[in-house]
């Protein structure tokens, strides 16, 4: 996993450095551009910008550039979200059938530390359930709100608004929103797909 990582750093780096200027580079040229590269990445004396009362400050727009939407532990690529068994082996479900490459799962490194989350043999079972009906149970497919954390890995931007008071999540998809408050604001006054959090 750590040789994918660093070929895909090293290709983000090459396309950096050939994007710097003109776009034309020579090949040792190219060289010393990614060697500065990991220097500037990998130096000590980096500090975060700080906000309210020396807290990071995480205002911004930020989006994953992951899989983590599809599973978030490392895993292939699959025809599909939904398989069955077939007469050689496993085949995607009929229903996803008819939407063709979008019901498709392109491999991912996963999230998780250590590769694996050790589920219990129930937590297992409901994984591969709700993968088994995923056209069906999936609240994406429904339009429904995602829920955290999965909003955070889905593949679009979301921005964050951070006072002294409270954090302020706005997503792109669906126009979902997520307060934080960083003090207890008491009951919630309705229930929410986002939730609320102190």
């Amino acid at each position: 996993m750590r040789a994918a990582i660093a070929r895909t750093l090293v290709l983000f780096a090459s396309f950096n450095c050939r994007n710097e200027r003109s776009g034309k580079r020579q090949i040792g040229e190219l060289d010393d551009c990614i060697r500065t590269y990991f220097v500037r990445l990998n130096t000590d004396d980096y500090s975060a910008p700080r906000g309210p009362g020396g807290k990071p400050d995480l205002n911004g727009v930020w989006q994953v550039f992951n899989r983590a939407n599809y599973d978030i532990e490392p895993h292939a690529a699959r025809a599909s979200l939904a398989m069955v068994e077939g007469d050689l082996g496993p085949v995607p479900a009929p229903s996803i059938v008819a939407i063709g490459s979008l019901g498709s799962v392109p491999g991912g490194l996963g999230v998780v530390v250590g590769d694996k989350i050790p589920y219990s043999q129930q937590g297992l079972a409901k994984k591969l359930q709700n993968q088994a009906a995923w056209l069906t149970s999936d609240p994406e497919i429904k339009c429904y709100l995602p829920g955290i954390p999965r909003a955070n890995y889905m593949p679009y931007p979301f921005q964050i608004l951070h006072s002294e008071s409270a954090l302020f999540f706005s997503y792109e998809y669906a126009g979902a929103v997520r307060n934080i408050h960083l003090t207890d604001p008491g009951e919630a006054p309705i229930d929410s797909w986002m939730g609320q959090s102190y």
